[in-house]
């Protein structure tokens, strides 16, 4: 029986690497998904999210982090509580 320890806090480029990793061997976005599930567990990235990122990776997208985006901060006014 092989023992899987849990990773709890990885960063968020971190399973995109491993979707990388794992679709240049060609497994299918489900099975990705699957042994990202297992390592880990609850904070787990989605299925959508995986399958993005196997369609991507797939069409010869090289990084594996976000898109710039605008230079308008996200900030939550007192409006909006």
């Amino acid at each position: 029986m092989v023992f899987i320890e849990i990773i709890e806090s990885p960063a968020q480029c971190e399973g995109r690497s491993v979707i990388r990793f794992l679709s240049a061997r060609n497994l299918s976005a489900a099975d990705i998904h699957g042994q990202i599930c297992e390592v880990y567990g609850a904070t787990a990235l989605r299925d959508g999210k995986v399958r993005k990122w196997v369609r991507d990776f797939q069409a010869d997208c090289e990084n594996g982090h976000d898109d710039s985006r605008s230079s308008r901060p996200s900030v939550i006014g007192l409006f909006w509580l």
